[in-house]
């Protein structure tokens, strides 16, 4: 076809439709006024929508960008880091793993379903187009109480589009967090990792190849659906009254299944030169950022895309955010056999475009140029700002003192007490059975977690098994997220979610070999929410580098706000380690019986309320001295956790939220049969240990973990902390009966407070507190 190229002519315009028009795509004036600048003319309406899109916050990270470089991406075994399609880290010399996190928070509090479902879809394309076939997700699901309506409706909506599109397309969710917080009801947050395996010799990058090479567009037809997805709906707040339905993707996992199918295929087959995922700002972002990454040109001929709908713009096809579309590049004399593969998947691929050697994005449509800009104006040239920021960490710092010994069994939250409650067996039964830490089992029972016949440890525990074909050793993956102490230091935030990932990987014996962040905070216009990102990803950093795991991938989502009431700094980390001799894990991991066992407190010692899920159970606002964080102590439980649970000397599970006695409940029912327990814990002295039986039982603190071992695990978890030089504890043993008992003890070893109740009586109350209250998924 023979296109006219006359070029797009310019036009001088009054400043204020200048600035209306900027408006319109989510530009301020100053920046329509640096693209005038690039141009050297006024763009028309379709460049403007291509500025608008790929300058926008979700694409440009124009906010966040200069703060990333903190993280670290290198270590031993990446072969892929960040701005990629997915990172990739090797597993052994024959496979490695793709890993990738993102958001997809603003659809979900949108239209909570399709949100959902098109971040699952979303994620599950760009693994792929990474070479690698998805073998799992986790999720990171955060809503505010369920007793809130909307908040409701937003779990409902959201965990039925998770399942719905991963268990059609046959990718298991096996893992991930669901979590109930203040802070969440109008603005949920969607966070989805997914995992691949690809050979080890493979790479597959977001390229377009050399100039003459063909464009092709796989998949789905395009429609109208998503249209400013990315430069209005993601890269502002919420306004209630604004029906932003239209910008929300509509997905289809049956079409998703054959698109995964046909780009691996195509994989496979040899003919790809570059693959990439349509997502924010649809093909627009994808032929620009492509063609960046080489230095190249593209001509893209827009009556050739397939349409769902007849009358569709050039604008509207550039920027639309139909899903379950893939853009990819083959040589022009592999352009029949890249469409015959396809084909034998069920999936069109129409040539779309040519590379070109101009360094410049031309859309064609009918003959007519509509858009010609230079691909550098709307990549490398996109703003980069140095917002202003202001401290807001209001406790103390993360080295800081420790807190001072507990008065009278009470700490103050914000003007509450958090009351010395006589009956503490009444309470931890109320606490199980409460949003904060109730089973997920009625979430996780909606996926297919064992679809493709990997899973080793299925959710439930603290990271999720799986095995990979050919291989001895397996992977665990897990996610951690941290909203609650970021209220009060957003530094010791970042530093908590980094190193809970990496703890909850040791308590399954896997060794970390990387992670991926995704960031999600409130507008980064607001000085004190800029101060919390930057301190945030400080925290991040400072633990990435001290526990020694590149962050090989991210997202950030900004502008998690409602009428100007933001969500609290939440950053969510995802991480991949190796697993030993798999197959003989799951018979470590979950034993027959822990019964006559012994229960060890490693790690840390200290524990605090402050921003704990038990001060905002018992009504209280986030306040108090937190912990102090040891980064070099973390380590090293994690070294020694790892090798007791690797050479099956132990079972392990995390102290995190909810404190010890929510940890001990969990540790019983680790193995296939129920354990009881009986247990001491002595409240320290000053300095060291918890000072009064709230913190002792239902405290926070990092570092750590409790674990069950028989007496000659016990011996050899002796003389290993004492060569790492860990802090031990003996709190007791687990039994055959159902009795759970816990006595906090005082000086001279008098019992002052105690729990004492059928550990089968809790379990009811912790199995039934989503099903039977207001929470309830069915």
């Amino acid at each position: 076809m023979t296109a006219r190229t006359t070029p797009v002519q310019g036009r001088p315009e009054p400043v204020a439709e200048g600035a209306a028009r900027a408006a319109a795509v989510g530009l301020t004036g100053d920046e329509y006024a640096r693209v005038v600048s690039l141009l050297g003319r006024a763009p028309n309406d379709v460049e403007l929508g291509l500025f608008g899109g790929l300058w926008s916050e979700h694409c440009s990270y124009k906010s966040s960008r200069r703060h990333l470089g903190a993280l670290p991406k290198d270590g031993p075994g990446v072969v892929a880091g960040p701005g990629e399609n997915a990172g990739v880290v090797r597993l052994s010399p024959r496979v490695s793993l793709a890993l990738r996190i993102e958001s997809h928070n603003h659809p979900s509090a949108v239209e909570p379903y399709q949100g959902a479902a098109t971040g699952v879809g979303g994620i599950i394309r760009d693994v792929a187009s990474s070479g690698a076939r998805p073998v799992a997700l986790l999720d990171g699901l955060r809503f505010g109480p369920p007793s809130h309506a909307r908040a409701l409706g937003h779990f409902r909506g959201v965990v039925a589009g998770v399942g719905g599109y991963g268990n059609c397309i046959g990718v298991p969710t096996v893992g991930g967090e669901t979590e109930f917080e203040p802070g969440f009801a109008e603005n949920p947050l969607v966070n989805v990792m997914c995992l691949g395996y690809l050979p080890a010799g493979r790479r597959v990058r977001p390229v377009l190849g050399a100039p003459g090479s063909a464009v092709l567009l796989l998949g789905a037809p395009t429609g109208r659906d998503g249209v400013h997805g990315a430069s209005l709906l993601a890269s502002r707040g919420l306004v209630p009254e604004d029906d932003q339905r239209p910008a929300v993707q509509v997905g289809d996992p049956f079409h998703g299944k054959r698109l995964l199918e046909a780009s691996l295929a195509l994989v496979e087959a040899g003919v790809l030169l570059g693959l990439t995922d349509l997502g924010a700002a649809g093909l627009a972002s994808a032929l620009a950022e492509a063609a960046a990454r080489q230095g190249v040109g593209v001509d893209v001929w827009l009556e050739r895309v397939p349409l769902r709908e007849a009358g569709l713009t050039p604008y509207e096809i550039l920027l639309s955010e139909t899903q379950e579309r893939m853009l990819c590049a083959v040589r022009l004399d592999d352009v029949a056999r890249a469409r015959a593969v396809a084909r034998r998947e069920g999936v069109e691929a129409a040539e779309i475009g040519r590379v070109t050697e101009t360094g410049r994005l031309r859309a064609f449509f009918r003959e007519a140029v509509v858009a010609d800009v230079p691909v550098a104006a709307l990549t490398e040239a996109a703003p980069v700002y140095d917002r202003p920021a202001r401290d807001e960490g209001r406790g103390r710092a993360a080295d800081g003192p420790l807190p001072p010994a507990g008065a009278a069994g009470a700490a103050r939250a914000g003007g509450r007490e958090v009351p010395s409650d006589a009956d503490l067996t009444g309470r931890l039964r109320a606490f199980l059975s409460s949003p904060w830490l109730a089973s997920r089992r009625p979430v996780y029972r909606t996926y297919d977690f064992e679809v493709q016949t990997n899973t080793v440890v299925p959710p439930g525990r603290d990271a999720a098994v799986l095995r990979v074909r050919g291989e001895a050793d397996g992977v665990a993956l897990a996610l951690a997220g941290e909203s609650r102490y970021g209220r009060l230091d957003p530094r010791y935030g970042g530093l908590w979610a980094f190193a809970q990932a990496l703890r909850s990987l040791a308590c399954l014996g896997a060794r970390p070999l990387a992670a991926v962040d995704c960031l999600n905070f409130a507008s980064p216009e607001r000085p004190e929410v800029m101060g919390s990102f930057r301190a945030a990803v400080a925290g991040l950093a400072e633990a990435a580098r001290a526990l020694k795991t590149p962050v090989v991938g991210g997202n950030v989502s900004f502008y998690n706000e409602t009428d100007g009431r933001p969500i609290p700094p939440t950053p969510v980390v995802g991480a991949v380690g190796r697993v030993p001799e798999v197959a003989a894990a799951r018979a470590r991991l979950l034993p027959e019986s822990l019964s006559g066992w012994e229960v060890w407190l490693l790690g840390a010692q200290a524990a605090s309320l402050a921003a704990s899920a038990f001060q905002f159970f018992s009504g209280g606002v986030p306040h108090g001295a937190l912990p102090p964080f040891d980064l070099a102590l973390e380590r090293r439980v994690a070294i020694l956790v790892r090798q007791a649970v690797r050479q099956g000397r132990a079972v392990a599970t995390d102290v995190g939220k909810g404190g010890l006695a929510p940890a001990l409940f969990r540790l019983t029912g680790a193995a296939r049969e129920a354990a009881g327990a009986d247990c001491d814990l002595p409240l320290g002295a000053a300095g060291e240990g918890c000072h009064d039986a709230l913190t002792a039982l239902f405290g926070e603190g990092p570092s750590r973990v409790l674990v069950a071992t028989d007496e000659p695990g016990a011996r050899w978890l002796a003389r290993a902390a004492s060569r790492l030089r860990v802090p031990l504890l003996r709190l007791g043993r687990l039994s055959a009966g159902d009795a759970f008992r816990i006595r906090v003890r005082g000086p001279h070893g008098r019992v002052v407070a105690f729990v004492d109740a059928p550990r089968s009586e809790l379990a009811r109350a912790w199995e039934g507190g989503l099903e039977g209250g207001d929470g309830a998924v069915a």
